[in-house]
């Protein structure tokens, strides 16, 4: 997926596409920089941003890993919000 910068996509197909790439990695969760680039988002800043606005919803579970970074994982309510929006964005 080649990079795209945050400016074109809408607010919930940036959720959209966090949320999936999330998904794909549970149970584990992946640190912001490799979700980054997973997901082929920059700037790298808008994922931090939208990391910790997602897990203030609730939609995401987080820890720190053995060297102190914050681990992301999608929650049950992240799986019914990623639900509704695979349903209605197209």
């Amino acid at each position: 997926m080649p990079f795209s910068s945050t400016k074109h996509l809408p607010r919930n197909a940036f959720k959209r596409r966090l949320l999936a790439v999330l998904e794909q990695a549970y149970p584990h969760g992946l640190r912001a920089d490799v979700l980054a680039w997973k997901s082929g988002v920059s700037p790298k800043r808008a994922v931090y941003w939208r990391l910790n606005r997602l897990w203030r919803f609730g939609l995401l579970n987080r820890r720190r890993d053995a060297e102190g970074f914050f681990v992301y994982r999608i929650s049950q309510r992240g799986r019914g919000r990623l639900a509704y929006l695979r349903e209605h964005l197209h």
